[in-house]
C-alpha cells in the first residue's frame, strides 16, 4: 500500500485546522508548493490557505491571496445563482430543490472557502421539460449530451460561464433492491426541502437526511467512478459532525443500514475522526485502522474527480458493472463488455433496437475514443495499471461493502 507522504499529511493537519480548529503544530521545513498543489488537487485549496495564512509573507502571500480571492468571488457568484434559480422556479411554479455543492457548503463554519463547481438542482420529472424552458429564457441552452436519463446540463455565456444541471433524478443510485430503496427515501427531497438564507437571498436545500443520503450516494459514485478528493471527504465529515450521537443515529442508522451505505458512512467518519482532527462522533465503532488507512489513500491518489489519477476511469470499465452501477468481485470481463456496449449504443443508436449492430458500434466507438485520446481529452489505457488498479479497488470498495443490504 502507497504511505502517506509529508505533503499530504501536512495538508490534512491544516483542514483539521480550518474545519475543527485542531492543533495547528507544523514543522519548521515544508515544501509549501508541494503543499499547496496537493490542496489544488484535493478542491481545497481555501480552507488549506485559511489555515495557514501566517505562515506566508511577501510576494508569495500577495499571489496566494489574490487566487483565494478568486475562488471567493466565484463562490459569491455561484450564491448569486443559486438565489436567481429560486427566483427562475418560483416564479414558473416549480417546484425543486438544490443538491451538493451549495447545500454542502452550509454545514462548513465559512461556507465561502468550500470550493464550488456548477448549480445543481432537482425537479420532478414531469416538470423538467418547462424547467428547462425557463433556463433558456434566462439565455441557457442545453449542452451536446441530450440522451442521459437522469440529467440535462445547460451552460450560459455572460462576463463568465455558468453551467447548471437539472435533475429529475438524483445520480449514484444503483440498479438493484438497494438502489429501490434509495429512490423511495428521495422521492419527497423537494417536498420536505427548506430554504436557505444567505445575504445574497433564499434558494431551496435539501433537510440534513435527504442532503446526508444525497452526498453519501454521490461520493461512492465518484468514488468507484474516477474518484473523489478531499473537498468530499470534507463534505461528509462537516455534515456527520453536525449531529449528536443520538441524532445521527435516530436519523440515519436503521436506513443507511437496510441500503448498504451504514459501512460506508462510518468508515468516511473514521477516515475524518482519524486524519482530520474531528471530534469522535460516537457512532462509528471500532474500524479496522488499515481499512480507513487504505480509503484515505484511494481518496488522496485519485484527488478530486480523478483530478490525480486520469487511469482510474480506465480502471471503472473493469470495476463497475454499468447496469446495477456497483462493484462486484471477479467479473471484470464481463463489466468491461457492458461498458464497451453502453458507448456502442451511443455511438450508433440503432444498435439499442438491434444488437447485431453492436460490432459496428464497438468499432465507432473505439475509434472515437481513439481519437479523443490522441486529441488529449482522454487518458491513454495502460493495460496493466488498468487491472492492477482496478483488482486493489475492487477488494477496498469490496471491504466497504457499499450498497450490500444487511
Amino acid at each position: 500500500m502507497e504511505q502517506i507522504t509529508e505533503n499530504q499529511r501536512l495538508l490534512l493537519i491544516l483542514l483539521g485546522r480550518a474545519l475543527f480548529d485542531a492543533p495547528l503544530s507544523l514543522p519548521e521545513e515544508i515544501d509549501w508548493n508541494g503543499v499547496l498543489k496537493e490542496a489544488r488537487q484535493q478542491a481545497v485549496l481555501p480552507l488549506a490557505y485559511h489555515a495557514a495564512k501566517d505562515c506566508f509573507t511577501g510576494e508569495k502571500a500577495q499571489v496566494l491571496e489574490d487566487r483565494i480571492n478568486e475562488i471567493v468571488v466565484n463562490n459569491m457568484l455561484m450564491d448569486f445563482e443559486h438565489v436567481e434559480l429560486h427566483q427562475t422556479m418560483e416564479a414558473a411554479g416549480i417546484p425543486y430543490v438544490v443538491m451538493k455543492g451549495s447545500a454542502s457548503a452550509s454545514y462548513y463554519p465559512q461556507p465561502m472557502l468550500r470550493m464550488m463547481g456548477d448549480v445543481d438542482f432537482l425537479v420532478h420529472k414531469d416538470d423538467a421539460e418547462r424547467a428547462g424552458e425557463a433556463l433558456k429564457a434566462l439565455g441557457f441552452r442545453e449542452t451536446a449530451e441530450r440522451d442521459n436519463p437522469i440529467h440535462q446540463a445547460y451552460i450560459r455565456q455572460t462576463d463568465h460561464e455558468s453551467e447548471w444541471e437539472l435533475h429529475w433524478r438524483p445520480n449514484g443510485i444503483p440498479n438493484t433492491p438497494a438502489g429501490e430503496k434509495i429512490r423511495a427515501m428521495l422521492a419527497d427531497s423537494i417536498e420536505t426541502a427548506r430554504l436557505r438564507e444567505t445575504e445574497n437571498g433564499f434558494y431551496r436545500v435539501p433537510d440534513d437526511f435527504h442532503h446526508g443520503l444525497m452526498i453519501l450516494i454521490h461520493t461512492a459514485l465518484h468514488l468507484i467512478h474516477s474518484g473523489v478528493g478531499l473537498r468530499h471527504l470534507c463534505d461528509w465529515t462537516v455534515f456527520a459532525a453536525h449531529f449528536s450521537a443520538d441524532e445521527f443515529r435516530v436519523l440515519f442508522e436503521e436506513k443507511l443500514r437496510s441500503v448498504g451505505l451504514w459501512d460506508f458512512a462510518r468508515a468516511l467518519t473514521a477516515v475524518s475522526v482519524r486524519y482530520l482532527g474531528c471530534p469522535d462522533p460516537g457512532w462509528i465503532g471500532d474500524r479496522d485502522p488499515a481499512l480507513t488507512e487504505a480509503l484515505l489513500m484511494d481518496i488522496l491518489s485519485g484527488g478530486n474527480f480523478g483530478k490525480k489519477d486520469s487511469q482510474r476511469l480506465n480502471q471503472a470499465k473493469l470495476l463497475v458493472n454499468r447496469t446495477e452501477g456497483t462493484v462486484q468481485r471477479g467479473v471484470g470481463l464481463r463489466n468491461l463488455v457492458s461498458a464497451m456496449n453502453v458507448k456502442a449504443r451511443r455511438s450508433l443508436p440503432a444498435a439499442a433496437e438491434h444488437p447485431i449492430l453492436l460490432p459496428a458500434g464497438w468499432i465507432l466507438a473505439g475509434t472515437r475514443h481513439l481519437g479523443r485520446i490522441a486529441r488529449g481529452k482522454r487518458p491513454s489505457i495502460h493495460l496493466g495499471n488498468m487491472v492492477e488498479g482496478a483488482a486493489e479497488r475492487s477488494e477496498l470498495y469490496r471491504s466497504l461493502r457499499i450498497f450490500e443490504e444487511e
